[in-house]
């Protein structure tokens, strides 16, 4: 059968800091690899990189084809849609985008004894510099080239193998889902890990062997239905960082969730479960900081430590279950703006977008920002999509 495509703009007006489109794809995974890697060429020029390690890019795509056949498939169809042989190039089809360095981003877990509609909810705010991908790497402004997070796509992948799966990505950032949730009930998102010990890193901008952490969110989203086996796979397989520290929650239908951590070292693995409670995530490691009681002084209200404690203190002040109402207005105590930094950012920063996972209904809404107006954000009315 060949591939279906169906393809919605969801938000786009002049002025609007995003253009949003939704994007459906039924076929084999070659077929959507193909497809994904049309738009990312033709439509925002996403260019590849060459690995220069022939060995490591050859076993490399060994790895994935023995260890995640679903994505090695679509690398096949992404190769294609270059003008490449998967089994004969130099460039890594591993990713779609171009990894991105520095975000500060804020995620809730709601178990479902704990929600008014009795499912499990995970809430999200993902928050970037308003500035291409190009200045963030070279702190230049480079002409017509538009923001890393400006052209959002919600994509619904229903593939021939693996689970279907609803997720968030932009093509000028990087990788595939920045979040999603697949049919099985699964909810995965990342963070960006680790500002307390951000300069212990150095990034490899490298690619290796393995599953690195921008395509993590989709390993998982094609390959588990349940926290449990998210556990398992992780476990069993080779990791490393492209550029950035990431922290994973992962949480399912069940109202199981855990967090996934590495150590600045990269040498050890970490699982914070969440015991049947709400499971809170910023960007410092839970397994340094696992007491709230124990957090540094923070500099202001942009600091991890601060919006961790801001989002733990509405949690505790509500009384009875959370509606879905509630639980927007708690993430939104953590949307990142100017007025929060005790020294002010050179490049404005805002939370992007906020959306909430629904785990038993297998859906997902979101809202937008679009820009300020008299000091004020303005966003756009939430969105609602859901896998068929």
């Amino acid at each position: 059968m060949p591939l279906k495509f169906e393809e919605e703009i969801i938000h786009c007006r002049v002025g609007d800091f995003v253009k949003v489109k939704n994007i459906r794809l039924f076929g084999t995974n070659e077929e959507i690899g193909f497809k994904l890697g049309e738009i990312a060429r033709n439509q925002h020029a996403v260019s590849r990189t060459k690995n220069a390690d022939t060995l490591k890019n050859r076993l490399q795509k060994k790895y994935l084809k023995s260890n995640y056949p679903v994505h090695y498939s679509r690398m096949k169809g992404l190769a294609k849609a270059y003008g490449e042989d998967i089994e004969n190039t130099a460039y890594d089809f591993t990713c779609f985008g171009n990894p991105l360095g520095i975000n500060a981003c804020s995620a809730v877990f709601y178990p479902p004894k704990f929600t008014e509609i009795n499912t499990g909810i995970l809430s999200r705010n993902l928050d970037l510099p308003l500035i291409s991908f190009s200045e963030m790497i070279t702190s230049r402004n480079v002409e017509n080239d538009p923001p890393a997070m400006s052209n959002v796509y919600v994509v619904e992948l229903y593939p021939d193998q693996g689970y279907s799966s609803l997720i968030n990505l932009s093509f000028k950032l990087y990788g595939l889902g920045l979040d999603g949730i697949n049919s099985e009930g699964l909810a995965v998102t990342h963070l960006y890990a680790d500002s307390v010990n951000a300069n212990s890193y150095k990034s490899s901008l490298e690619y290796g062997i393995g599953i690195n952490e921008m395509l993590t969110v989709q390993f998982l989203l094609d390959n588990c239905k349940n926290v449990g086996e998210a556990k398992e796979l992780l476990l069993s397989n080779k990791h490393f960082y492209l550029i950035l520290p990431t922290h994973f929650l992962i949480a399912d239908k069940y109202g199981n969730s855990f967090v996934w951590e590495h150590s600045p070292e990269h040498n050890k693995e970490f699982i914070i479960d969440n015991n049947s409670e709400i499971q809170i995530i910023t960007n410092f490691l839970l397994h340094q900081y696992p007491n709230s009681n124990d957090f540094p002084q923070s500099k202001d209200k942009s600091c991890p430590f601060d919006r961790y404690k801001t989002l733990e203190n509405a949690i505790r002040s509500n009384d009875g279950k959370f509606s879905l109402d509630k639980m927007k207005a708690i993430n939104s105590k953590v949307f990142i703006s100017n007025d929060m930094y005790a020294e002010r950012p050179i490049s404005p920063k805002k939370t992007i977008y906020h959306n909430i996972y629904d785990t038993s209904n297998k859906s997902m809404e979101i809202s937008f920002y679009q820009k300020n107006e008299s000091n004020q954000q303005l966003r756009t009315e939430y969105i609602e999509f859901k896998l068929k």
